[in-house]
């Protein structure tokens, strides 16, 4: 999978989906090193835009990337995210509970 969306994102380097896709790939793969530049470009790209989807997106980019940061140990920018994730994102937004909980986890962690 990782290898496909190599490739697909030499075609199409702007696309935000694919960037979060690989970032959760690599967080499967236990490689948080590796996932967050993809998360972070996939934060970059999907901010981009008003549309619902887009929105959507962000959220989850966020949220994947505070996943990555949090196994780096990296806490409280992991913190961040997921506030950005739950503030940025529409009030119907799937992962809202799961920002939720990542956001009541890190509270007490430094």
């Amino acid at each position: 999978a990782v290898r496909d969306l190599g490739l697909a994102l030499r075609a199409d380097p702007l696309h935000a989906e694919a960037h979060l896709t690989l970032c959760a790939a690599r967080l499967i793969e236990e490689r948080p090193d590796l996932a967050l530049p993809a998360c972070t470009q996939a934060v970059s790209l999907s901010a981009r835009g008003g549309k619902r989807q887009l929105r959507l997106l962000h959220g989850d980019a966020l949220l994947t990337r505070a996943e990555a940061l949090k196994r780096l140990g990296r806490f409280r920018e992991a913190a961040e995210d997921a506030r950005r994730a739950l503030s940025s994102a529409p009030a119907d937004w799937p992962g809202r509970g799961r920002a939720l909980r990542m956001k009541e986890e890190l509270a007490y962690v430094k």
